[in-house]
């Protein structure tokens, strides 16, 4: 039996997992550890790890502190650690090192986050576990490579996408309502998801141009 442990900064990034958790969890010779960091994604990985198929989590919550990584790393053992995007804390990338567990980064770029964990650690002896980068740009290889010459680059679709069609099949009672509440609305619809402040300071301007109604979801 095998360990994979999943985990995610926020709902965005556990979103971006959830296709790769779900597939996982029909496998009969893998068991998954799930957690999060943010209080905001806690409830949906709940509700999300009750539909699973196949075994029961070995554990679905909140993530350890930064500090706490190691012990809890040599509890689970998990055989491989899958994370996505920028989740970069120096003491679990050392503790995964130490234990010998590959990190596999899903949308993996070469961003600040990644640069400044392995300054840190080399600040402080650390050490830079096995690296798998699952990237779903060409364009990000190059500076993956340069940085990080030891790890595993892989470029392949994006799992977010098949989530995009889950929902697309089976569309929740909320949104239907809402859809019937706006039917008037102008069509098409946009959505400026996930927004920022500098990305909703150009809406007025850019609202102009389009056709239909755009809705601004700040992050």
């Amino acid at each position: 039996i095998s360990v994979l442990w999943f985990h995610a900064a926020s709902v965005g990034e556990l979103e971006s997992l959830w296709p790769l958790v779900e597939r996982a969890s029909r496998e009969r010779d893998l068991r998954l550890v799930l957690t999060v960091f943010s209080s905001s994604a806690f409830e949906h990985l709940h509700r999300g790890a009750r539909k699973l198929e196949g075994a029961a989590p070995l554990f679905v919550g909140y993530s350890p502190l930064e500090g706490q990584w190691a012990a809890a790393l040599a509890s689970a053992r998990p055989n491989l650690f899958i994370t996505a995007k920028y989740e970069a804390w120096p003491e679990m990338w050392d503790a995964l090192a130490r234990l010998d567990i590959p990190l596999a980064i899903i949308g993996a770029k070469p961003r600040s986050s990644l640069m400044w964990a392995r300054r840190i650690l080399r600040v402080f002896s650390g050490k830079v576990p096995r690296l798998r980068f699952f990237s779903f740009d060409a364009e990000n290889s190059p500076g993956l490579r340069r940085r990080f010459p030891g790890a595993e680059i892989h470029l392949g679709s994006d799992p977010r996408w098949d989530r995009v069609f889950q929902r697309s099949e089976q569309i929740p009672p909320r949104v239907r309502e809402l859809a019937e509440e706006f039917r008037d609305l102008p069509r098409p619809w946009g959505v400026l998801g996930s927004a920022w402040p500098a990305d909703v300071a150009i809406v007025p301007s850019e609202a102009e141009k389009f056709p239909g109604t755009l809705w601004v979801v700040p992050h």
